[in-house]
């Protein structure tokens, strides 16, 4: 298979633990104006019919359907405005159900409650990245890691658990780390 690590973004953008694969996404030939074509010619269209590139897509698609964190990573769709990846989250929400995915976004990874949002949830699904912290970093390791991580709701007493949800962001351009 090809090393797609080969196209990560230079390591001026992002800190060194995160490697961003930019994907050749384009949506040429692609016609959703009357109905909503199949997947194989969703894929075929976004990736220019590279199979490697398919196969990645599926994969992920396919990481997302079962419950198991055991790999440790996320993924970072990165790319010009139309080219397929909010078109991609939106068919892997309706593949695993909405009730099954949260949209927290990067930037509210640090926030009291938010985490709690992603919680016995199979993906969490953001189209707008936001910037990584250094807080950020610490909660992006913390539920891709599999470390056990304190998780609050309003009204409700804090609890401990791991995390459950595999986390999606996609983004048009990277915002250097703050």
């Amino acid at each position: 298979p090809r090393d797609w690590s080969s196209d990560v973004c230079s390591s001026d953008l992002l800190p060194d633990w995160v490697s961003v694969v930019q994907l050749p996404i384009r949506t040429s030939g692609a016609d959703c104006s009357d109905e909503c074509p199949r997947w194989t010619a969703y894929l075929t269209a976004t990736t220019g019919g590279d199979p490697e590139l398919m196969a990645l897509l599926q994969e992920i698609a396919g990481w997302l359907l079962v419950p198991d964190t055991s790999y440790q990573k996320f993924v970072l769709f990165y790319g010009d405005a139309g080219t397929g990846k909010s078109t991609f989250l939106r068919t892997v929400t309706a593949l695993l159900g909405t009730q099954n995915v949260s949209a927290v976004g990067m930037d509210r990874l640090t926030d009291r409650f938010s985490p709690a949002e992603m919680q016995d949830k199979l993906a969490n699904l953001c189209g707008d990245m936001g910037k990584v912290t250094d807080k950020v970093e610490g909660v992006l390791k913390m539920l891709t890691g599999e470390d056990t991580m304190m998780f609050e709701r309003k009204h409700q007493t804090p609890y401990s658990a791991r995390a459950t949800a595999r986390l999606i962001f996609a983004t048009n351009e990277l915002d250097r780390k703050s």
